[in-house]
């Protein structure tokens, strides 16, 4: 017979004797979600915390899993509320009892709002972006007011706020005339990442360009399917996306013969071994508050593993501003791209910007740890 679920509450809070404990409203990033930009972010938090005992609250089923809890590792707890009011009441408990709450994004907040109000919890959120404006942009307008009055909220009750960049903070403080100072910290969207200075393979033949991502409209993938039509004959392009006959089908309304362009699904592990050996990467984005503030994880991966990205739109979060090089869309169809020398300088550069957010992540997760830590 299973092990009751309450009962392995109650030993998991004997076990930690007085150690500190989080909890996350958000999911854990199981394995097979750590393909999302989202779970990477929870997962990077989560590693930096790992002095901690740390429970997650899921608003799904959890991943393979018939229960409503489980420890998908020593010292962490992962419980869905998604169908289970005991599950929802040993949740409010468990905040209740670690004290700190850390929101991931105001996504996992709605009908959960009053978690913020719960007495003697330390509250933070970590604002993974500009979400009202992501619902706008894609023209759900109910749901981006109704967000929108969530985010507000979430200004008005958190204890800390968590930022991505220097340019969210800006965004926040223009939209809701708050003035942060030191109720707050940054850390970028940086995953652990095992790189080194990227050592490309030399362009013989044609540079290996590569997407790896969805195919939502605000992937841009129309205007990327017509740089492919143009370029086809000039370049070796790897589509990785969890749609590829999709992606077919794309290219072939376009009229593109994608008899020798690699369309398939890979896993995040394999599609990081797969930059190494590409040159360029499709990063196209348009000029909006959703990308201004942005620190798309696919872009981190592309510096640190010395793919030159392929833009439309400079204005992506603190990127532009540290110093990154990039290949305009204009120039990468009309094939103006850089000589080997110069790109391997590109790369390089790009490689410091990467490393400089890493500095700042690394030490914005120490001065965040130092205040989790703080007896209160």
């Amino acid at each position: 017979m299973a092990e009751n679920p309450l009962l392995i509450v109650v030993n998991f809070f004997k076990q930690m004797q007085g150690q500190p404990c989080i909890v996350f409203l958000g999911g854990y990033p199981y394995p097979s979600r750590l393909g999302d930009g989202y779970y990477q972010r929870v997962a990077s938090i989560g590693q930096q915390l790992s002095s901690f005992y740390q429970i997650y609250i899921d608003r799904k089923d959890l991943p393979d899993k018939t229960g409503w809890l489980d420890c998908p590792q020593p010292g962490i707890l992962s419980l869905s509320i998604r169908h289970n009011w005991v599950a929802r009441l040993t949740a409010i408990i468990c905040i209740l009892l670690a004290k700190k709450l850390y929101v991931h994004s105001i996504y996992p907040l709605k009908h959960l709002l009053f978690l913020l109000r719960l007495p003697h919890v330390l509250k933070l959120v970590d604002f993974h972006g500009a979400v009202p404006e992501e619902q706008s942009m894609m023209n759900d307008l109910k749901t981006s007011r109704q967000l929108e009055k969530m985010e507000k909220i979430a200004i008005d009750r958190a204890d800390r706020y968590i930022f991505v960049t220097e340019a969210m903070v800006e965004h926040f403080s223009k939209k809701y005339h708050v003035s942060f100072s030191s109720n707050y910290f940054t850390i970028p969207i940086v995953p652990k990442l095992s790189s080194t200075i990227p050592s490309k393979p030399p362009i013989i033949d044609k540079p290996v360009v590569v997407y790896a991502g969805g195919i939502q409209v605000w992937q841009k993938i129309p205007e990327m399917i017509a740089a492919i039509s143009n370029t086809v004959d000039a370049y070796q392009f790897r589509l990785f996306t969890t749609q590829p006959e999709e992606m077919r089908s794309l290219l072939y309304a376009k009229g593109v013969d994608h008899t020798n362009i690699e369309i398939s699904r890979k896993t995040h592990a394999e599609i990081i071994e797969i930059y190494k050996d590409c040159h360029f990467g499709f990063l196209l984005r348009d000029d909006h508050v959703v990308n201004q503030v942005a620190c798309p994880t696919k872009l981190i991966e592309y510096l640190a593993f010395g793919v030159l990205p392929i833009l439309i739109n400079v204005r992506i979060g603190d990127f532009s501003s540290m110093g990154m090089r990039y290949l305009s869309l204009t120039d990468f169809v009309n094939l103006k791209i850089p000589h080997q020398n110069n790109l391997k300088e590109m790369v390089e550069q790009n490689y410091n910007v990467y490393q400089s957010l890493q500095t700042k992540h690394n030490m914005e997760m120490e001065l965040l740890k130092q205040y989790l830590s703080v007896e209160r």
